[in-house]
């Protein structure tokens, strides 16, 4: 069918306007699709690596990016404010808190060179590596387990980490609020959520996730990894050894982020101003 070119010519001048639009030319097609499958096929497991270092940028660009708006509003938080009263951690947790650090630390830097073995020899050779890795891994592993154990005992799992289905939406809308615009004016923290004692509503819900989530599941799929010959069957039924790698390899990512954002939010802390809880000399925190 001939096309009018009119259409094609501008009407005076007989020069063409703009290159001939199809309808239908930019909407993604099967091919589109396959392409994209093609390469992620040609990439192959390195994509994991790819979307654990985006994890990695946003985390810390989006730190940053506070910091420097913190840095912007200082003077709107200038004046008398009555600061937020820490709760002193037990004995048993600061020392379970700094042991925790140090195998992370231990588990990133071996982890680095497992992943770069001929680049970041940080433990002189690969073998060594493998062997800290699991040693620490191992010792993280009874370390959480310690961790787990003790707020058990003391039934605070429930208490420090869970939320109220009946508040949690408005506790974590108001909590997301003054972090993302109360905190650079000033503001108060919200009343509403003063009763937490240790964890804000926004503060459960990630570490809720780290500590419950992510970390059971790096561990699980570390000590899968670690003796793969015994462990085969449980493997194959997960997938595989790439699939149980994979996974290991993005909860990594996810929990060396959460450390970031876990010492961004201690330090936010020392900005937090409070409104004296009305007939009650002590804070406290949900049953």
């Amino acid at each position: 069918m001939p096309v009018d070119t009119d259409i094609l010519a501008a009407s005076r001048h007989d020069v063409f306007v703009e290159p001939l639009y199809l309808i239908g030319e930019s909407k993604i097609s099967r091919k589109d699709l396959e392409d994209v499958v093609a390469v992620i096929r040609r990439i192959g497991f390195k994509w994991v690596d790819l979307i654990g270092c985006f994890i990695l940028v946003a985390t810390a660009g989006a730190v940053l990016f506070h910091m420097f708006l913190m840095l912007l509003t200082r003077k709107l938080r200038q004046g008398p404010h009555e600061m937020e009263s820490l709760e002193a951690l037990p004995l048993p947790i600061r020392a379970w808190h700094w042991l925790h650090g140090l195998c992370a630390i231990l588990l990133l830097l071996t982890g680095v060179q497992l992943r770069l073995p001929d680049t970041v020899p940080i433990f002189a050779n690969l073998l060594n590596a493998v062997n800290l890795h699991n040693l620490v891994g191992l010792i993280l592993a009874g370390d959480f387990i310690f961790w787990f154990a003790y707020h058990l005992w003391l039934g605070q799992i429930k208490s420090r980490l869970f939320l109220s289905l009946s508040t949690f939406v408005k506790d974590t809308v108001e909590t997301a609020n003054y972090y993302g615009y109360l905190i650079f004016t000033g503001g108060q923290f919200p009343k509403s959520c003063q009763h937490y004692l240790i964890f804000d509503p926004l503060e459960r819900c990630f570490y809720f996730t780290m500590m419950l989530v992510c970390l059971p599941i790096q561990i699980g799929t570390g000590l899968l990894l670690m003796n793969m010959q015994a462990m085969m069957p449980v493997i194959a039924f997960l997938g595989g050894p790439r699939v149980v790698d994979a996974t290991h390899l993005i909860c990594a990512y996810l929990l060396v982020s959460s450390i970031v954002i876990h010492l961004y939010l201690h330090i936010l802390r020392k900005y937090r101003y409070v409104r004296p809880l009305q007939n009650s000399t002590q804070q406290t925190d949900i049953p």
